[in-house]
């Protein structure tokens, strides 16, 4: 639609709306106020512009409270919005916003729009689980007001605007639940394989613990020693995992361009979990270790 103010044109989309229409335009504003329940009702000249649109008809001034021209019909802007961080409210960002009997009267062709029809309806549902039976209840309704029987195919398109959000959402929550089934398996066997490595050492170490015990230590202090070390060390194999993802992180985002985002809770949480792994993996070695009798001390 060509559309001018001072001097400066452009060719840019209008939008009539009607009703709660911020739910897909949730964009802030950045000069003005929104379209109120009285604008939306009515069929005032007021229109809302994009930032970049404002930026085009008006380079070096406010364009809120300012007057244009819409295919040759004066319009006031009421106010600019920033443009959305949506898919949906993508196509706004360089668009015109006006109540939607104005639009349909002033600023769209009589062959496009007549000021009782509506190319699009948005319908907002309260859960998920309501979609079909409202498409159904929708396309029936739309049926009767149109004459279509239902032998025929609708003449009608629906489309669920949250549903490639919904479907990268279902795709992300399938691979961190893959990812934590095999961190679960790993640290499982490294659990096992730890545990074993501590019985053996244990076993190894058996004259050495016969010779502190003849000395006046005492099973709580052999399997303290014991959990402490096993801590210790599964405290420096998380730090040590946290150091390689972070190289790693650091790495596929600078060659492959994939956003890398480090929350210390979760590195906090890798080392804690690392220490009680270990912890857990050295408690058989350390029982072991303080069941050890002192004459074990006197053994060649």
């Amino acid at each position: 639609m060509p559309v001018s103010a001072r001097g400066n044109r452009a060719d840019l989309p209008v939008f009539g709306v009607r009703g709660d229409y911020q739910f897909e335009a949730d964009m802030d504003m950045a000069q003005g106020r929104p379209l109120s329940p009285t604008d939306l009702d009515s069929a005032r000249r007021v229109c809302l512009l994009s930032v970049d649109s404002a930026n085009a008809l008006f380079p070096q001034g406010r364009a809120s409270g300012q007057t244009i021209r819409v295919d040759g019909v004066n319009c006031r802007v009421q106010g600019v919005f920033e443009r959305g961080d949506t898919v949906v409210a993508a196509r706004f960002s360089n668009a015109i916003i006006a109540p939607f009997d104005a639009a349909a009267r002033y600023f769209m062709p009589v062959d496009m729009l007549a000021p009782n029809e509506s190319s699009r309806l948005t319908i907002v549902l309260r859960d998920q689980d309501s979609l079909h039976w409202a498409r159904v209840r929708a396309d029936r309704l739309l049926r009767r007001q149109h004459g279509v029987p239902l032998s025929q195919p609708p003449p009608f398109v629906f489309a669920d605007p949250a549903a490639p959000t919904a479907a990268m959402e279902q795709q992300r929550d399938l691979l961190s639940r893959l990812l934590t089934a095999i961190a679960a398996t790993a640290m499982l066997a490294a659990i096992i394989g730890y545990g074993g490595a501590n019985w053996t050492l244990a076993e190894l170490r058996r004259r050495n613990i016969g010779l502190q015990m003849t000395l006046g230590a005492s099973s709580s202090d052999i399997f303290l020693q014991f959990t402490l070390e096993s801590l210790f060390l599964g405290t420096g194999g998380g730090l040590i995992g946290v150091a390689f993802a972070l190289l790693l992180g650091q790495a596929a985002s600078d060659w492959m361009g994939w956003p890398a985002e480090f929350d210390l809770s979760i590195i906090l949480g890798a080392v804690f979990l690392g220490a009680i792994a270990g912890a857990i993996a050295g408690t058989a070695a350390a029982g072991r270790a303080a069941a050890t009798l002192p004459a074990y001390s006197t053994r060649g």
